[in-house]
């Protein structure tokens, strides 16, 4: 019986313990710098992506903004056309005025005209030139510009805005989202912090405008954050009534300013003398 040796064991003879074979090949590996410079050129990508995320989420949050912005000023431009076009009216003393239908106007518009009253924030009054204003000389459209802006008036309130001044109240929108179903209704209360209150038992619409869920959507609605203010003075192409060449203003079209705002400032007097700046102003003309 013949012996023959493993050409295995020729070609690798066994080694020292723990260690490869000797004669075996060592495979190739990375070395301990070359991980370190890997590790770095990996972290420098992952922070220059990084970075990229603030950029990106103010962007989006800008078009979000924007776009809302967009649909609630030509609603409120809407509203404003459709007042002066429906709800137009006199006072005693040829001033003209119109009432404003929109979400954000607390008073509740009277049906009957009788039962207007001028200190509700629906109330539009108009500016006007005192009668028989003339404006003569070269520049005279412009001085009488220069005049209706130290007269332009802003709602809510009515207040006329002189130079510096401050717009202290706004037309707040979302807060008629949650009905009033009965002073039983827990959710609501504790909304309003009017205290708890024994929850309202049925069915249909009431039980389910009750779910905590569906209220808790209603209260962090979006809508609740923006509000707007209108500014009114007359315009720069109002009709000239004069015979001669004076420039004498019609009163018959003014110039209408939307401001926009999101989250408006509880307390305008505690923002340091800034007037809070809206995030859009849309500018538009219209005749009565």
């Amino acid at each position: 019986m013949s012996c023959s040796k493993d050409p295995r064991k020729e070609a690798y003879p066994e080694g020292v313990a723990g260690t490869l074979p000797a004669g075996r090949p060592r495979g190739a590996g990375f070395t301990l710098i070359e991980i370190l410079i890997a590790t770095s050129i990996l972290t420098l990508g992952l922070v220059g992506i990084l970075a990229l995320f603030p950029v990106a989420m103010t962007a989006g949050r800008k078009v979000v903004e924007d776009s809302n912005s967009v649909v609630i000023a030509q609603s409120v431009v809407n509203a404003i056309r459709s007042g002066i076009r429906n709800s137009k009216g006199f006072t005693r003393k040829d001033e003209a005025y119109f009432l404003l239908r929109h979400d954000g106007v607390k008073d509740k518009v009277p049906v009957d005209p009788r039962l207007i009253k001028s200190t509700g924030d629906y109330y539009i009054l108009l500016p006007r030139f005192r009668k028989n204003a003339s404006f003569s000389g070269t520049d005279q459209r412009r001085k009488a510009l220069q005049d209706s802006k130290l007269r332009a008036r802003v709602y809510p309130g009515g207040k006329v805005l002189r130079a510096g001044g401050k717009i202290e109240k706004v037309y707040e929108l979302g807060r008629n989202l949650i009905p009033n179903l009965g002073t039983r209704d827990r959710w609501r209360r504790d909304y309003l912090n009017l205290g708890p209150q024994e929850p309202v038992s049925g069915v249909g619409n009431g039980a389910f405008l009750q779910d905590e869920r569906v209220l808790r959507d209603l209260t962090i609605e979006i809508l609740r954050q923006y509000s707007f203010a209108i500014k009114v003075r007359n315009s720069y192409f109002d009709a000239d009534s004069a015979p001669d060449k004076s420039f004498r203003p019609a009163n018959k079209l003014y110039h209408f300013t939307v401001l926009i705002y999101r989250r408006f400032p509880e307390d305008p007097e505690d923002t340091d003398n800034e007037d809070p700046t809206p995030v859009m102003k849309v500018y538009f003309e219209a005749a009565i």
